[in-house]
């Protein structure tokens, strides 16, 4: 009866639940996965804003992955890590020559090309419709739960 016991013990106490904040959603099908970690070094006219544009990013994820706790403490990096994703659509990330590719890819070094407007646009839009599409399903999924 005791060996029953400790066995139900160690199921309670080790049980340890994620917190959300509010969110419903769970955290493997809320995060997108990165494919690699693009070395970028900072300079004054940097902002996390910024960044997470020019490399199709979150501003969530680069403070998580660099463990910023504010936009202010970007400045106090010399070099922060930005998440690659594969759902990209054909993306060329624009880098500066000092910035290397590190991770399951090889290092590549870029010509330090500037993207264009369209493509900005273009990428604005994709994340657009993913974000559509993901309240959809989110949408979906509330209106199964509450049917049941």
């Amino acid at each position: 009866m005791m060996a029953g016991h400790d066995d139900e013990r160690t199921f309670l106490c080790g049980y340890q639940r994620t917190r959300g904040y509010g969110s419903t959603a769970t955290p493997e099908s809320s995060m997108r996965k990165y494919s690699s970690l693009i070395n970028h070094t900072v300079v004054p006219s940097d902002t996390l804003q910024g960044l997470a544009l020019r490399y199709n990013s979150s501003m969530a994820d680069i403070k998580r992955i660099n463990r910023l706790w504010s936009n202010e403490s970007l400045y106090l990096k010399i070099i922060v890590k930005i998440p690659i994703y594969e759902d990209a659509p054909n993306l060329k990330v624009p880098e500066p020559p000092e910035t290397q590719l590190v991770g399951r890819s090889s290092i590549v070094a870029h010509s330090g090309c500037s993207e264009s407007v369209k493509d900005i646009f273009n990428r604005v839009d994709s994340n657009i419709r993913r974000t559509i599409k993901s309240v959809e399903q989110s949408e979906e999924r509330m209106k199964s739960v509450d049917t049941r």
